[in-house]
């Protein structure tokens, strides 16, 4: 048995290696199996899940366009609902601050969703944005849940899109199916990777200099594409290093495929008229705060410089008065979670000014 091209292919990835025997034809043959973790499930130990309620969002997606997939692309005549492609959701669903498990789209077998941002994403240090779907988790599987995957590529210019290079390392001798789980160690680069409410992030590090079309600091859209999860080849997706995609197939319901529920953007290519949208005053502030917005103001949050919170305030409107009396003089934080975009500002508070 030539292992060579089975090292050549994972030659990349940290390895896990067991040395063992395969019997074929009568004769034993020493073959080392690797094997890759990667971060585990949201809530466990070393994952990179990100949650919703996260401050390190700036903004979200604020359109979104999407073709949908078939419920089953092995079988075009399916129908759910009379109709042969996904229709759970509209568009509008992916865009703004997550929503839950039922404020989503679904994509359908190999559909696809392009999302568009008031400003560029740029590439920072770590994560860049991260992508929202609305996986489940059994009770008992802790390690486990029910994930549907996807493609996530990035663009600057709308024509020339850049996949970032999966990996899934699933076992792929028995079809994952409708309602089964995945270990998310063994997913990478690929959206759908956590449950609902957590963020799978994604890296612009990576895809520097991948193109001469692309600009790491000016992206202005990102590409969901639904990872078709069949293991016949006739039908299935792949990964970075060719191996095929397992996740649950088929899903033959109006749900079909992945169900895009956000895109929250962590660094973004911002210009001086961002700050316009919010308006603080006054700054510095004494006992009390007038917070005008051009957007619907959703959340409102005051931290001090070593990051405790002080006022969170729920409302909605275009305009809130906040009370700072119990305040004291200092430097502070004020995060503005619209239904568009999240706002950072500083405000000053002195007490007693004349």
């Amino acid at each position: 048995m030539d292992t060579k091209p089975i090292m050549a292919n994972l030659s990349s990835y940290k390895k896990i290696s067991l040395l063992f025997f395969i019997f074929v034809q009568g004769i034993l043959f020493p073959c080392t199996i690797f094997s890759q973790i990667f971060a585990p499930q949201a809530g466990l130990s070393g994952t990179s899940a990100i949650s919703k309620d996260s401050n390190i969002f700036v903004a979200w997606a604020n359109n979104c366009v999407v073709k949908r997939g078939y419920i089953n692309i092995s079988d075009t005549t399916a129908t759910y609902n009379g109709s042969n492609k996904a229709s759970f959701g509209s568009a509008e669903l992916a865009t703004g601050y997550p929503g839950g498990t039922m404020d989503v789209v679904s994509l359908g077998d190999s559909g696809f969703a392009i999302l568009s941002f008031n400003y560029p994403i740029c590439n920072g240090e770590g994560a860049d944005f991260a992508v929202f779907e609305n996986g489940l988790i059994p009770q008992n599987q802790p390690d486990k849940a029910f994930l549907e995957l996807a493609f996530v590529s990035v663009s600057s210019d709308s024509i020339h899109f850049i996949t970032f290079p999966p990996t899934s390392l699933t076992p792929v001798n028995q079809q994952i199916g409708a309602f089964d789980n995945i270990d998310a160690r063994y997913i990478n680069n690929l959206a759908g990777k956590y449950i609902a409410n957590f963020g799978t992030p994604f890296d612009l590090d990576e895809l520097k200099n991948s193109s001469p079309f692309l600009d790491v600091n000016n992206i202005k859209y990102v590409k969901i594409t639904d990872v078709v999860g069949s293991i016949n080849p006739n039908f299935a997706s792949y990964d970075a290093q060719g191996n095929i995609i397992n996740d649950p197939f088929p899903t033959p319901f109006a749900s079909c495929g992945f169900d895009l529920d956000a895109v929250g953007v962590i660094h973004q290519k911002r210009n001086n008229e961002s700050n316009k949208k919010i308006s603080l005053s006054p700054n510095p502030a004494q006992n009390f705060l007038y917070i005008h917005s051009e957007e619907r103001i959703i959340d409102i949050k005051i931290y001090n410089l070593s990051g405790k919170c002080l006022i969170s305030q729920n409302c909605n409107s275009f305009f809130y008065q906040i009370n700072l009396t119990n305040i004291t003089n200092g430097l502070y934080f004020v995060i503005i979670k619209t239904d568009i975009n999240i706002y950072k500002q500083k405000l000053i508070i002195l007490k007693n000014i004349k």
